[in-house]
């Protein structure tokens, strides 16, 4: 499937089947939210991948704060994304980046965070890829102590959120493109984003789209998901018309303050 065809289609999926993922797909999703970027290459997201009934309902059992209904439930795969601050303080206090501490301010946003969303946004579409459909959601931090416990999961690791990977009642080929209302800019900052919307307009938008178990510890370098370790000719104008509405597509699009330090 083209690339751009993957964007377009990728939703949230809440009206699934209940039936059981092949095993070379799981491993292609998980794969590839392993190749997202991150600063530095520092590489400190991993991920579980819960495919057993049994360690679904372990995660389950510790969804208390922001319960899901029964119907995401059933889904047969949960992801579960991991993002780790320290790794990324180690990396940048080695040599070669010209620090020598770990001063979480030298840092203008949590990039650690950010890495992880990316590599859960290859998740999401790799599951589009493979003709599934997937559902992200939130974990509250009153819910994270429980959600280690049941895994093994180290501390320093902060679950960003979970995705639940499903065979779709429908393809999504009949998907509309999410319109722009304004959000997309050039040479100037339009403000649309920032506008509240009433219920009455969210409501018009939306209406429109309704148509394995423990975590292993990690080093940069290698993951687990499970029992299964993961290691780790257009013209210019046309191409960058296609990344703008492409990036817009994903829910945002990237350009940097005029001031700031980014790490490298």
């Amino acid at each position: 499937m083209d690339y751009y065809e993957v964007i377009r289609r990728r939703r949230m999926v809440r009206n699934f089947r209940d039936d059981p993922l092949e095993a070379e797909a799981v491993e292609r999703i998980v794969t590839a939210g392993l190749q997202g970027p991150s600063a530095g290459f520092s590489q400190g997201f991993s991920f579980i991948a819960l495919e057993s009934p049994e360690d679904r309902e372990r995660f389950w059992a510790t969804n208390e704060h922001n319960p899901q209904p029964e119907r995401v439930r059933r889904a047969p795969l949960v992801v579960v994304p991991f993002a780790c601050k320290d790794v990324y303080l180690d990396r940048y206090a080695e040599p070669d980046k010209g620090r020598t501490d770990r001063d979480e301010s030298f840092w203008p946003v949590p990039y650690w965070y950010i890495d992880t969303g990316m590599a859960a946004l290859n998740v999401l579409h790799a599951a589009v890829a493979e003709g599934l459909g997937a559902l992200f959601f939130g974990i509250p931090t009153e819910d994270w102590s429980a959600l280690r416990d049941a895994f093994d999961v180290p501390e320093a690791y902060d679950p960003i959120g979970a995705i639940v990977v499903v065979i779709p009642r429908t393809t999504g080929s009949r998907v509309p493109p999410i319109p722009d209302d304004g959000r997309k800019s050039r040479n100037s900052f339009t403000a649309a984003a920032g506008t509240k919307r009433s219920a009455e307009e969210v409501a018009r938008r939306t209406s429109r789209y309704r148509v394995r178990g423990t975590f292993d510890g990690v080093v940069p370098d290698e993951r687990s998901m499970g029992s299964n370790v993961v290691s780790r000719r257009t013209d210019t104008a046309s191409a960058l018309k296609r990344f703008v509405e492409a990036s817009l597509l994903c829910g945002f699009i990237a350009s940097a303050p005029a001031t700031g330090r980014y790490p490298t």
